[in-house]
């Protein structure tokens, strides 16, 4: 099945990435599915917004990622400096913040390993 995607990756000042878990010990970005008609800009915000009730203002695009595997298409990765508004988890199990080193270990998709070391690279 084709899908494509939009993620956001949020970052703090520490460089550390927040990360939702929806299945045990499975790590993921936040966002979903772009709906047709829809930008993978107003997808991100959307998704955002219905996952985290956090406002994206500034975010960019850094990467667009092919995925294989249950879905074909790509991903949309854009990321955003953390701004320090509430976040509520609104769909998932739970959020944490990691460090570069600590999402070495993480169980993830190998799209979202990749859309890692984009994140990594732009950021320095």
């Amino acid at each position: 099945m084709k899908r494509d995607v939009a993620v956001i990756i949020l970052y703090d000042s520490k460089k550390r990435i927040l990360l939702q878990s929806k299945k045990e010990n499975q790590w993921q970005y936040f966002g979903g599915g772009i709906q047709n008609g829809e930008s993978p800009e107003n997808a991100v915000k959307r998704e955002a917004i219905e996952e985290l009730g956090y406002n994206l203002r500034d975010s960019k695009l850094i990467a667009k990622i092919p995925m294989r595997g249950r879905y074909e298409g790509h991903m949309d990765v854009f990321v955003e400096k953390y701004d320090g508004s509430k976040i509520n988890l609104m769909e998932g199990k739970k959020l944490r913040w990691f460090d570069q080193k600590q999402t070495d270990k993480l169980n993830m998709s190998e799209h979202d390993k990749e859309a890692l070391k984009r994140f990594f690279d732009h950021v320095g």
